[in-house]
C-alpha cells in the first residue's frame, strides 16, 4: 500500500536533476572563465586538470587491498590521458 505524499524518484528523474544542477552551478563558473583573458584560462584549466588527476591518482592508488604503489605494468593516469589520440 502506497503512502500519500510519498513520491516515488526514479533513475530518470535523477539524471535529469544532475543536469540541471550541473548547468544551475557549472553554467555561471563557465561563462564567468570565457570572460578571463586567455592565459588565465589556460592557467586555471591547467591547475584544474593537474588537481583532478591527483585525486584520481589518489583514489586508484587506495583501491585494490594489499597492493601499495601503482603497478610497473600500468602507465599512470596521467601518461595513459596524454597518450590517447583525440
Amino acid at each position: 500500500m502506497a503512502s500519500e505524499g510519498v513520491t516515488t524518484i526514479n533513475a530518470g528523474d535523477v539524471v535529469e536533476l544532475r543536469a540541471r544542477l550541473g548547468e544551475l552551478i557549472g553554467g555561471p563558473i563557465e561563462r564567468g572563465l570565457r570572460l578571463l583573458p586567455r592565459n588565465w584560462n589556460d592557467k586555471v584549466s591547467h591547475a584544474t586538470e593537474t588537481a583532478l588527476f591527483r585525486a584520481l591518482e589518489f583514489s586508484v592508488s587506495t583501491m585494490g587491498g594489499g597492493e601499495t604503489g601503482r603497478s610497473r605494468d600500468w602507465p599512470s593516469v596521467r601518461e595513459a590521458y596524454d597518450n590517447l589520440s583525440v
